[in-house]
């Protein structure tokens, strides 16, 4: 049986920090391989690509995500307790409860949401001349989302905002920024603790269908409602990932600024937001550890093993898509992406699998800032740089994406 191809580095920390995005597909360029074994932190990790290497990734059987990432990204990103480190039965019956807010009901309020904020935003944004849309992107759908998981109408979500985006945005970072950011996580935690206390105490009563009201009853398999801090967690969970579709919104801006603008109709929409998903860089990469020693490809893989899954370069996989790197929202007439193709925010199934529980939301979402841009907005391009930080996560523009000229229709 051959060996997996092996990076010669003792260990590639430094490199995969210095370029989280590409990486992966680099290195398997580089071995002519889907798969490679390195060091990440020290440890043992083998890397894959690709949209066969996708399925396997998502096969419960091998691989399992309890005790996959480092502690120090996964305390900062997702806590401790919640959806993202369970398997098994228990992790089902857990993203039962996301799937539940996903409802088609739910996700056209939260469209009717955030186009309202939109427009009201959009009049403070016209007298300012020149708004930083990253910024205010970001903190739109934080008051949004903050709304939409029952918390009150207009509710100032300035802090929190801070503090969830620096849970997404600074997982990746080191020193005096890492630690900052875990004192954010800490604080949000108690945050959402209490409101889960207060729901409980019947101190808080929010939509009796919204995240909030939903995750403060849930009750787990045998009957036993959650730890409060494990339902604060999982309140954060949903509220956390939302606030970060203001970074895909972003996304939405800069392709309608540097690529041609698409029709508003609603295929037309959904293909340019798709191609906006396979596209920009959001997540870089999955972990997870192989649950049992199997052999894939000809290929032996240990048991317990860190596996890093390439999220970004499998969406650009040339065996899948023609001219990987060229924005062809026309790529999508007549084509549904397969469940490992297209992966920006998970593979698979979403009620078995880790696939993300928003993602259909997240899309909509999408839609409606593309349609808002295009239809009731005028605006222009300042000179700025436009391209996009591949050392961030995400890797947004390096301008922050400023606006002039902003003039509603």
């Amino acid at each position: 049986m051959p060996d997996i191809p092996a990076d010669r580095a003792p260990d590639a920390t430094l490199q995969l920090r210095a370029d989280p995005y590409r990486f992966i597909s680099a290195r398997c360029r580089a071995h002519g391989s889907d798969l490679f074994a390195t060091r990440v932190l020290m440890e043992p990790t083998i890397c894959l690509h690709g949209a066969a290497a996708a399925e396997l990734f998502y096969d419960t059987d091998r691989f399992r995500r309890a005790g996959a990432l480092p502690d120090r990204i996964r305390k900062l990103l997702f806590g401790e307790g919640g959806v993202q480190g369970l398997d098994g039965a228990v992790h089902a019956h857990r993203k039962a409860m996301h799937l539940s807010f996903m409802t088609p009901e739910r996700m056209a309020e939260m469209e009717t949401l955030l186009l309202d904020k939109l427009r009201i935003r959009a009049a403070a944004w016209e007298e300012r001349g020149k708004v930083e849309m990253h910024d205010a992107l970001v903190g739109l759908v934080a008051d949004v989302a903050a709304t939409w998981c029952g918390l009150g109408p207009e509710p100032d979500m300035t802090r929190r905002r801070d503090q969830l985006q620096s849970m997404f945005e600074q997982a990746g970072s080191a020193g005096p920024v890492y630690w900052a950011a875990r004192l954010d996580r800490r604080r949000a935690d108690t945050w959402a603790r209490d409101l889960v206390d207060a729901v409980r105490a019947g101190l808080a009563t929010p939509p009796a269908d919204s995240p909030l009201a939903i995750i403060a009853d849930w009750r787990d398999a045998e009957g036993a409602l959650l730890p409060s801090e494990v339902a604060g967690v999982e309140f954060l969970n949903v509220l956390r990932p939302i606030t970060a579709v203001g970074d895909w919104l972003v996304f939405v801006l800069h392709a309608l600024a540097v690529e041609e603008a698409p029709d508003t109709d609603d295929a037309s929409l959904k293909r340019f937001v798709t191609e906006v998903r396979r596209l920009y860089p959001f997540f870089p990469m999955l972990g997870a550890r192989t649950t049992r020693a199997f052999e894939w490809q000809g290929h032996a893989f240990p048991a317990d093993r860190l596996v890093l899954l390439d999220v970004w370069g499998t969406n650009r996989d040339p065996r899948v898509w023609d001219d990987p790197d060229r924005f062809a929202p026309s790529r999508f007439e007549g084509h549904t992406p397969g469940p490992f193709e297209m992966i920006p925010q998970g593979g698979g199934d979403h009620a078995t699998g880790h696939r993300c529980s928003g993602e259909w939301l997240t899309e909509r979402m999408m839609r409606v800032a593309a349609r808002f841009f295009v239809e009731e907005l005028d605006w222009d391009v300042p000179e700025q740089k436009l391209d996009l930080d591949y050392r961030r996560l995400p890797g947004l523009p390096r301008g922050g994406m400023p606006l002039s000229r902003i003039a509603r229709r």
